[in-house]
């Protein structure tokens, strides 16, 4: 039994001038888990809206910026390098998420 399911989106992410910055080696390593992830949340909204949902390591926002677009009740993004930090900020106020 197959949980993907062929869907279109378009969703619009903003991101800062520098969305690699703060802790790079980490972002490039777990890019393709963030992609899946949102990509994931995107796929089955139902499994999300009304949730609350907390994500360690968030590097840049996108799961969390995936996240809004599904109606979540509330979302806790948080990572450990302040620089990453700022960044995922500056993500979420292009986004109006913050």
């Amino acid at each position: 039994m197959s949980y993907w399911k062929s869907i279109e989106l378009e969703v619009k992410h903003r991101y800062s001038v520098n969305m690699l910055e703060g802790d790079t080696v980490l972002y490039l390593a777990f890019k393709s888990i963030s992609v899946a992830l949102s990509e994931f949340v995107l796929s089955f909204p139902e499994l999300f809206s009304d949730k609350c949902c907390f994500e360690i390591g968030s590097e840049v926002g996108l799961v969390g910026i995936s996240l809004s677009y599904v109606k979540v009740s509330k979302v806790v993004l948080c990572d450990s390098d302040l620089p990453t930090l700022a960044n995922m900020k500056a993500n979420l106020e292009l986004d109006h998420l913050t």
